[in-house]
């Protein structure tokens, strides 16, 4: 094999390198906007306070409840009447023994468990 085919080999392979970790780099910074605007949505209910009262990351959340879960918990949490028993618990830091007021407290507290056990 002459010194040209092996220069060529060389360019080829790292053109094939330098593609792949551009289409890496490409998922990557699309996968983090789709979780910024998931956590830019969930930071308008009191879904997201909810997490954070419960001792939940909300990043950590985002990342590791399927999609389709989470906007289910984010569409419960918008439609919810209980809203005024959800500030006492939320704003005023009201302890409140029983959140089956919460529609979505049974699926975060389940979630919750996904994450706890990877750390």
């Amino acid at each position: 094999m002459d010194a040209f085919a092996i220069s060529l080999s060389v360019y080829t392979l790292s053109g094939a390198a330098i593609a792949v970790i551009g289409v890496q780099a490409l998922r990557t910074a699309g996968r983090e906007k789709y979780y910024a605007r998931l956590k830019r949505s969930l930071g308008q209910l009191r879904l997201s306070r909810m997490l954070a009262y419960l001792g939940a990351d909300v990043d950590d959340y985002v990342q590791t409840v399927p999609v389709d879960d989470l906007n289910l918990e984010m569409q419960q949490c918008a439609r919810c009447k209980a809203v005024m028993t959800c500030d006492a618990c939320l704003r005023d830091g009201k302890r409140i023994a029983d959140m089956n007021f919460c529609p979505v407290y049974r699926s975060v507290i389940r979630h919750s468990r996904l994450f706890a056990d990877r750390h």
